[in-house]
């Protein structure tokens, strides 16, 4: 979705049936958390460059993810009839209800990795538990 990823993050991981999941959650009007970003940093030093770890995705790759591949109609998610729809199929009150949805955006404003490495796992507490060989931190 645009977001860069820092190195220290895990890579894509969810499978097809977790995306599914995930939009059928969209659909059904549950609370979709949110995903965290790190604003903007300015370098030490006083040039233009972005610091290392500016606007960078720091949680909700999986979900972004799966939302880019159903809005990209590369995902199939069963209607009410049980049919597989991709999002082209949707007609204009069902593409507005599903783009209306809250999806949370929250920005913390670091410059220190460690930090934002521990928010990294922190933010996977009691969600989807990272294996250690996933953690920033270790």
């Amino acid at each position: 979705m645009g977001m860069p990823v820092p190195t220290w993050a895990r890579g894509l991981e969810w499978k097809v049936g977790q995306h599914a999941r995930f939009i059928s959650a969209v659909w059904a009007g549950l609370d979709l958390g949110s995903y965290l970003t790190n604003d903007w940093c300015e370098p030490a030093s006083t040039g233009r460059a972005l610091a290392e770890n500016s606007e960078i995705l720091v949680d909700g790759q999986q979900r972004l993810h799966s939302l880019e591949e159903y809005l990209l109609d590369r995902l199939a998610i069963p209607d009410a009839q049980g049919q597989p729809r991709i999002c082209s199929e949707l007609g204009n009150g069902e593409r507005k209800r599903f783009l209306s949805t809250i999806f949370i955006h929250v920005r913390v404003s670091s410059g220190d990795e460690v930090a934002l490495r521990r928010t990294y796992d922190l933010c996977a507490q009691g969600v989807v538990p990272r294996s250690f060989d996933q953690r920033a931190v270790r």
